[in-house]
């Protein structure tokens, strides 16, 4: 249980992505969609702060070590991203539908970028930076064509 203790900024905002597609394919309309993504950012840097003052060691994350590093410098760029998500997050629900660009997955890729982006900050091997970088990078070349005009 301390594991999860461990990885639940990133599962926070993993799980989040998902249940806010889902969110966004079964809703009638876009409003809260929004806030849906900002509440997931700011509960993410609410776990990364908890983890960071109850301290890392007793977590268990020696078994992930290897591949994750979950430490005080991974924490504190996931508590970075998890604001610099929230913030953009909070900007675009009034950005986007002033400009007639108001669709659902536009949350769901920051998410799933910002997602990447923690991952990168916590890699500790070749293998899970170029995972992290991958989702990261997918996630951002999208948001990056998303106003076509």
């Amino acid at each position: 249980m301390n594991l999860v203790f461990a990885l639940s900024p990133l599962l926070a905002v993993g799980i989040g992505a998902l249940l806010l597609m889902l969110a966004e394919a079964f809703a009638k309309t876009r409003n809260g969609l929004a806030l849906g993504a900002a509440m997931i950012f700011f509960s993410a840097f609410a776990l990364s702060l908890g983890v960071w003052m109850n301290g890392t060691e007793g977590l268990g994350t020696e078994a992930l070590a290897p591949w994750l590093v979950i430490d005080r410098f991974s924490l504190f760029f996931n508590c970075v991203l998890a604001l610099g998500g929230a913030l953009a997050a909070l900007l675009a629900g009034g950005y986007l539908p002033e400009h007639h660009l108001d669709h659902g997955e536009f949350y769901s890729l920051l998410l799933l970028s910002t997602f990447g982006a923690m991952m990168l900050a916590a890699s500790g091997d070749l293998l899970t930076l170029f995972l992290g970088l991958e989702t990261m990078s997918l996630g951002v070349y999208a948001l990056t064509a998303f106003r076509r005009s």
